[in-house]
């Protein structure tokens, strides 16, 4: 088995790792041990209207794009990121990044997660 800190991260899949223990009988150690689970990410959207991005926001300013999402998906969270910006692989199901350019306007499709 592969050691559990170089296995590669993947964001559509699902990591568990149990860390390892000590028989109490015996007094030997369990090995490490990884789940990996893939994830459904249509199954995972709890209160999904359908609509998962936003083709026809790119182009317009970040304002109005953060409000013709929330319109469509009012349990999601909408956040402005400059292209380029450095964030985080995880997958949230209640987030939207909206790329936008140096001048304030959609740059890229903004999509769950």
């Amino acid at each position: 088995m592969p050691d559990p800190l170089q296995v590669p991260i993947y964001p559509q899949l699902a990591y568990k790792y149990q860390a390892p223990r000590t028989n109490q009988r015996t007094g030997g150690t369990t090995s490490h041990k990884v789940q990996v689970q893939e994830l459904d990410r249509s199954a995972k959207m709890s209160g999904d209207s359908g609509k998962s991005s936003w083709p026809e926001v790119v182009g317009l300013s970040g304002d109005a794009a953060k409000q013709k999402i929330l319109a469509d998906r009012p349990d999601v969270q909408v956040f402005l990121v400059p292209v380029g910006s450095m964030v985080t692989t995880d997958f949230d199901t209640k987030r939207v990044r909206v790329f936008v350019n140096t001048a304030g306007y959609v740059a890229e499709v903004p999509n769950i997660g």
